[in-house]
């Protein structure tokens, strides 16, 4: 009993002490200037110096347990005395790389971290990815709410649909602004202009690296538009130059392991009354020199073996008349020869036993259903040839038949002969004296030698006799009557310069690529690649072949298809 009186006695005496203090602070605190107050005295209220004596509580929170204080009624009147507890703890984890963040608190308080899908490798962001290459970089979309986006220059893009980008630089190759409604777009015309040196550069450059299938894509395509007149697919002008003008269009066919690309392959286009060209080309003008040549070719060069034609043209299919391979037309002159429409020579040969390079080969379209084949060359007009005439037919002329001209021809074959002979013949009468002197060219035995005479007397039974042999391109004919009517003929052997350096050899060895081939295999029941010129071009007629097939194939079918 003493002693619970004991303890309600010190408990009043701690009362007492407790507000006497309080109270001398109230009192002390009335007259203390207030410096923020310009000195004036401040009321201290007891209420908040006991506020003032309670510890503040830290706004961090803390990853170990700390003192926790005892709440105030809503008199902020001491409930209890202090009574120590313990607040709550953090958990979770992380991984290295990751940006943390709270992502669950439990029943108790405690709160836990995990990985956030934000990471951080060297100084770069990354948004769902750990491996970011740039200061930003996320992985998905980006959506702005609220804003938009700001650019280095200050520019601000709101929304892509009414503000979009504020401008575009560029020229007259671009169209649009970049928005959904006018989007950007190549300018058409377009208009490209650089400074690109070198011989093979370019201001536009296209390059396919296909390389699927037997054959690798296509560089460039172009189609011209269509219409009443269809528009060119290319129009090429070389450049300007103080010396030689640029190519219109220079071509190389590209590199293969067994056959090169074709530089430029063109096929006419089909019409309903006639083909289109596969290549029309015109030289340019000159004022004093020689106009500019309309097609240039030239066939590539071979270490070992043929070289390549210079131009390989096949005319196209055609109901009624097929097109034509190459039309070449000179150009015009003032005061000098025209030009050439077709110029060709042949490559170059070192070896004795092959030979050189045909300058034009020819071939006439096959025929089928027993339709006669096309002619391989025709000319209208004077024909020169420098040099020896082969033929492995015969030298025929031929004409509209005398009797029936619309509905025949007539053919004559020339005369041939083991030695280059001229032929002079003509009609004399011999005097009373039985003489006749027969006077030739003045050019004959300079053209002329190793003479042969014959004589056939005309409208009478007589004798004639060559009295004197030419001399000094004469010669004189005797009969044994007068006035004898006698036809004349002189066969000469030419014996000219040309003659004298290229003597004529009726027979001759074949080159040894030539053996084993023949001019015309078919009488000797050989298929056409035993010809000559497969010995002499075997890819070119190889590829010939393919087209004349490929051709006679088409053909049928569309023969076909219309008897159908």
């Amino acid at each position: 009993m003493n002693t619970l009186k004991n303890n309600f006695r010190a408990k009043q005496l701690y009362s007492i002490l407790l507000w006497t203090i309080l109270i001398a602070a109230s009192a002390q605190a009335q007259t203390t200037p207030d410096l923020a107050t310009n000195n004036r005295p401040r009321d201290v209220r007891f209420f908040d110096l006991l506020a003032q004596a309670r510890p503040a509580r830290r706004a961090a929170f803390l990853l170990m347990p700390s003192s926790r204080y005892a709440e105030t009624n809503g008199n902020s009147l001491p409930m209890t005395a202090a009574a120590e507890a313990s607040p709550p703890a953090v958990h979770g984890g992380g991984t290295i790389g990751k940006i943390p963040i709270w992502i669950e608190t439990s029943p108790s308080g405690n709160s836990v971290i995990g990985d956030s899908i934000i990471s951080q490798l060297n100084d770069n962001i990354g948004i769902g990815l750990a491996t970011p290459t740039s200061k930003l970089t996320v992985q998905g979309m980006i959506e702005t709410t609220l804003g938009g986006y700001r650019f280095p220059d200050g520019t601000i893009q709101i929304t892509a649909a009414t503000s979009g980008l504020t401008s575009i630089f560029g020229d007259a190759t671009l169209t649009g602004n970049g928005t959904p409604a006018s989007p950007l777009g190549v300018a058409v015309p377009l208009s490209l202009t650089g400074n690109i040196p070198g011989p093979f550069g370019g201001v536009v450059e296209v390059v396919n690296t296909a390389a699927t299938g037997l054959s690798g894509g296509i560089g460039l395509r172009v189609q011209g538009g269509g219409g009443t007149f269809a528009g060119n697919g290319i129009n090429a002008s070389g450049g300007d130059g103080a010396n030689n003008g640029g190519r219109g269009v220079f071509a190389l066919g590209g590199s293969g392991g067994q056959s090169g690309g074709t530089g430029v392959e063109t096929r006419g286009g089909n019409g309903s009354i006639g083909g289109g060209r596969g290549v029309d080309a015109s030289g340019g003008n000159t004022d004093t020199g020689i106009g500019g040549t309309g097609v240039r070719t030239i066939g590539g060069d071979s270490t070992s073996g043929f070289g390549g034609s210079g131009t390989f043209a096949i005319g196209g299919d055609g109901d009624r008349s097929g097109g034509i391979g190459m039309s070449a037309l000179g150009g015009n002159a003032g005061n000098g020869p025209g030009g050439i429409g077709v110029l060709a020579n042949g490559g170059l040969n070192s070896d004795p036993s092959l030979i050189g390079g045909v300058g034009v080969f020819a071939r006439g379209g096959s025929g089928i259903n027993g339709a006669p084949p096309g002619l391989a060359g025709e000319f209208q007009g004077n024909v020169v040839i420098s040099g020896n005439l082969f033929v492995s037919g015969t030298k025929n002329f031929m004409i509209d038949h005398p009797l029936d001209p619309e509905n025949k021809y007539l053919y004559h074959a020339a005369i041939e002969s083991s030695e280059v002979l001229n032929v002079y013949s003509g009609n004399v009468t011999t005097s009373d004296a039985g003489d006749a002197t027969v006077a030739l060219p003045t050019w004959f035995e300079a053209l002329n030698g190793d003479f042969r005479y014959q004589l056939t007397v005309l409208g009478t039974f007589a004798q004639a006799i060559i009295a004197e042999k030419i001399k000094n391109n004469r010669f004189t004919i005797r009969t044994n009557a007068p006035s004898v009517e006698v036809s004349w003929q002189v066969t000469g052997v030419r014996s000219d310069a040309v003659m004298r350096k290229h003597h004529f050899k009726p027979e001759e060895d074949k080159l040894e690529q030539e053996r084993g081939f023949y001019l015309n295999p078919e009488v000797f029941n050989q298929p056409e690649e035993r010809g000559i010129e497969w010995a002499r071009n075997p890819q070119m007629m190889q590829q010939m072949k393919e087209t004349r097939l490929k051709q006679i194939e088409e053909l049928k079918q569309k023969t076909q298809i219309k008897n159908r």
